[in-house]
């Protein structure tokens, strides 16, 4: 049996998928399995979002799931060179480096050609070009004169004058140190700055995002006093996805010599490396753009962490000339760097100081302790009883049962409010209110089970629910989450919609307003939906609840990781309720995510373009 019968078999037993056998197969010759292997090892781990591959890691045949251990040992019998295998592959790909060879090697990492010119380009822009901006400084000195007026403490007013020295920047911070605060009245700034020549365009990875961002800006404005009318006009009412932008940008009638770009992008934890590269690629040599992001939260889904691998090692030091300007124009000090380190962390600003949570919160506290991957403190944070934060053990069938039962009481508490209340808005803000998240989608304690056994309930409970029911698929109040972006529509991928009657005793399904317009449709038009008691906490990120209650499976998984219970965690502002097996927590938050990328390290950058 030769490696491409057995790669077939992988492929039927869905160890690898269809583009992993055939990109391996078909493009490299059958007598070098060693190569194939190679091919199918990179494929597979960009796959488990890895830009590349250190070959140390095909050394110790730790690539494929320990499940397949029989298989990938059948695999691995077709490598005659495993014991000098690094020297083989660069011998290899030393005769085909400067080729159109569909691997390429650098120093010990091993990429497809296409994600080593995309981290290339992106290690080039990053780290080897200079990113500072020409601004004027008195009058940005009284423009941040003015600012500080406003209800702002030391290090908002830095994180904005960074921002405004520098053409890149980045600004880290968890849920509730004012993210949103800064990016309102950087805007603000830079209207005052250019004037009215600007154009400032608000985006995010997803719609939902999207939206929350326009609202979150639009609600933050109210805080500011010394504001004028026609500054508000200017500061920008609509938000759109990065895909979206980037069609914008590819356009030739988006550049302006006059016109100042500036890009604010939310949410930038969840842009994986093939975004970053069309985003970079496509902007021009002026455009400003500032990146906001929590780098503790969950990666993109995609390969890549690039907001983390960027940021991770930044401090809040800078060289001489950065900290000499923030003097300059704020009068404030700020550390020096002792050591030389990238350019890229002078365009860095780690927000620190939570405004949303005491320093005594219990949320918070949590949030830290599985940050810092400290779990004995985080045991006995969950084994005492506090307000903000309720633990149920759950490994036995009865536990399991009782976990049940507490969720379908929540879901029934709101199906009683809505059946009192005739206002959807109200409605929708209740539902949004308090949310089930689970960590996977499949099994008894995933999204799809726990969905189907409480509309089970509510069917069960037929009679006591009877004025819900308009007909066998839709009763009023039942929630929503759309899975697909539906632009003609203009609901996006993860919003959520809830099931109303109208004055004709019609069911419609409604959707909080966007930029002031009323979202109402029939059930008919929409498509790639499913019900959504609970989510998952992928489709949570960019959320924010006042109750959250997560609950975490029986068997632990890869994916189960501490950016996953961080993220869950931070979703909720009042209290959060963990469902779950101890054993499997502690796993959970010791299991830290580390995708393999050299963004940071790549000293020749002028290789490939």
């Amino acid at each position: 049996m030769n490696i491409q019968k057995i790669l077939h078999i992988a492929l039927k037993k869905k160890m690898i998928n269809n583009f992993e056998f055939y990109f391996s197969t078909t493009l490299f010759h059958t007598n070098q399995p060693e190569i194939i292997l190679a091919a199918l090892c990179v494929c597979y781990n960009n796959r488990m979002g890895n830009i590349c591959l250190n070959i140390n890691k095909i050394q110790k045949k730790n690539i494929f799931p320990k499940k397949f251990q029989s298989l990938t040992q059948k695999i691995w019998t077709y490598t005659k060179h495993i014991k000098n295998w690094k020297k083989h592959l660069k011998k290899i790909f030393f005769l085909n480096q400067q080729s159109n060879f569909p691997l390429f090697l650098s120093n010990n990492y091993l990429y497809t050609r296409k994600m080593w010119v995309m981290e290339l380009y992106l290690s080039h822009f990053f780290f080897h070009k200079n990113l500072e901006k020409k601004i004027k400084i008195e009058k940005t000195k009284k423009i941040i004169s003015v600012l500080s007026k406003e209800n702002i403490d030391n290090n908002q007013i830095i994180a904005i004058t960074l921002a405004l020295l520098k053409r890149i920047v980045f600004i880290i911070g968890s849920p509730g140190t004012g993210k949103t605060t800064i990016v309102t009245k950087l805007i603000l700034c830079l209207i005052r700055l250019y004037n009215k020549k600007n154009r400032i365009k608000l985006c995010a990875p997803t719609g939902k995002a999207a939206t929350r961002l326009v609202e979150s800006i639009q609600e933050s404005i109210k805080s500011i006093f010394l504001i004028t009318n026609e500054e508000k006009k200017q500061i920008p009412t609509f938000a759109s996805t990065i895909h979206e932008l980037i069609n914008v940008m590819k356009k030739k009638d988006y550049t302006s010599n006059n016109i100042e770009n500036i890009l604010i992008i939310d949410e930038a934890s969840m842009i994986d490396i093939y975004i970053f590269y069309e985003l970079i690629k496509n902007i021009t040599k002026s455009t400003r753009i500032i990146f906001i992001g929590d780098i503790n939260q969950l990666p993109s889904v995609q390969p890549g962490s690039i907001l983390k691998d960027i940021c991770k090692k930044a401090n809040n030091t800078y060289n001489l000339d950065t900290c000499n300007k923030i003097y300059e124009i704020t009068k404030k000090k700020v550390k020096q760097s002792k050591n030389i380190h990238p350019q890229i962390y002078n365009n860095i600003y780690i927000l620190k100081k939570n405004y949303r949570f005491s320093k005594s919160s219990n949320i918070h506290q949590l949030a830290n302790l599985i940050h810092k991957r400290k779990i004995n403190e985080l045991i006995h944070l969950l084994d005492n009883t506090v307000q903000e934060i309720e633990y149920f053990q759950v490994t036995n069938q009865q536990q399991y049962n009782q976990m049940i039962y507490k969720i379908i009481n929540f879901c029934k508490k709101y199906l009683k409010y809505v059946y009192e209340n005739l206002n959807y808005k109200k409605i929708l803000t209740k539902f949004n209110k308090f949310k089930i998240l689970c960590a996977v989608n499949e099994g008894i304690f995933g999204v799809n089970t726990i969905n189907k056994i409480i509309e089970k309930t509510i069917y069960k409970q037929k009679n006591k629910f009877q004025y819900l029911f308009l007909n066998k698929e839709w009763y009023i109040g039942r929630p929503i989450i759309i899975t697909k972006n539906q632009k003609i529509l203009n609901i996006f991928n993860g919003e959520i919609g809830i099931a109303l009657k109208d004055k004709n005793e019609e069911i419609k399904i409604h959707f909080s307003p966007l930029y002031g317009k009323q979202r109402i449709f029939c059930p008919d038009i929409i498509q790639n939906y499913k019900t959504a008691w609970c989510i998952t906490v992928h489709k949570s990120q960019g959320s924010e609840f006042s109750k959250v209650c997560f609950v975490i499976p029986n068997i632990f998984f890869d994916t189960l990781s501490t950016e996953l219970m961080y993220t869950a965690v931070t979703r909720a502002k009042k209290k959060i309720i963990i469902f779950g097996n101890k054993t499997i927590l502690k796993k959970m938050v010791q299991n830290n995510t580390i995708r393999t990328s050299n963004i940071c390290n790549i000293k020749n950058t002028n290789t490939i373009y």
